[in-house]
């Protein structure tokens, strides 16, 4: 988390079944313990288990934060990336911080894949 400067990271294990999440372990940068509270974009995991490839972009569609000072929407990066183990996604690892603190690029998602690649032995 500390090195891609995120707010929430969540490792989402994917059932064999297909798109249906089967545990979300999701953590905040402020806490020592794991959310229950769902803050990744649903659509967005889906679209990376269908086309099996990773994505860095900014949330559009889930404005949770307004800017208490100008009153304006807080927008999300957001880096997602599969974990693909004998041609089926066994895993996400989705990430995201508020905008104004960090914009993800090509370079985060990178170091993301290669740290998926590192991890999916032991899935």
């Amino acid at each position: 988390m500390d090195i891609f400067e995120s707010e929430y990271c969540a490792f989402i294990k994917i059932l064999d079944s297909g798109v249906k999440t089967s545990k979300a372990y999701i953590r905040q940068k402020t806490t020592s313990q794991l959310n229950d509270e769902e803050v990744y974009n649903q659509k967005i995991v889906e679209k990376a288990i269908k086309t099996q490839t990773g994505a860095y972009m900014v949330d559009w569609d889930n404005i949770n934060i307004i800017d208490s000072e100008s009153g304006e929407p807080i927008l999300n990066s957001i880096l997602v990336e599969p974990i693909v183990k004998d041609n089926n996604v066994r895993a996400i690892l989705y990430l995201s911080c508020p905008i104004t603190q960090k914009e993800y690029s090509f370079n985060e998602l990178n170091f993301l894949n290669a740290l998926g690649s590192i991890i999916f032995p032991i899935i």
